[in-house]
């Protein structure tokens, strides 16, 4: 499995409109056939630094050819929606995980 990990960091300004922007823009990528699953989680900021709000999500694919799939059909376009709506209001890193192993309870 592979984890395609994108962290966003919003100026609080935008960070409401952004956030409901988000959500659906998540919605959108998890009905793609290589999308798995997603989860969103709002990072807290632990060097008390409030003046960003930061969103981290993690889109799970069953594997890298997905993934490149994904980025060489769709990514470009999604990604461009954001800049348009919210220019200069954010910026995003990303990463890519290989899943070693799964633990469950």
């Amino acid at each position: 499995m592979t984890i395609y990990e994108v962290t966003i960091t919003v100026q609080p300004d935008a960070a409401e409109q952004y956030a409901n922007w988000l959500r659906n823009h998540i919605q959108q990528i998890v009905q793609l056939p290589m999308v798995l699953r997603a989860t969103w989680s709002v990072v807290e900021q632990a060097d008390g630094n409030e003046h960003r709000v930061q969103h981290c999500v993690h889109y799970f694919m069953e594997d890298r050819k997905g993934l490149e799939q994904y980025l060489q059909d769709h990514a470009p376009a999604l990604r461009q929606e954001g800049i348009q709506l919210f220019g200069g209001k954010f910026t995003a890193t990303r990463r890519v995980m290989e899943v070693c192993q799964q633990f469950h309870k």
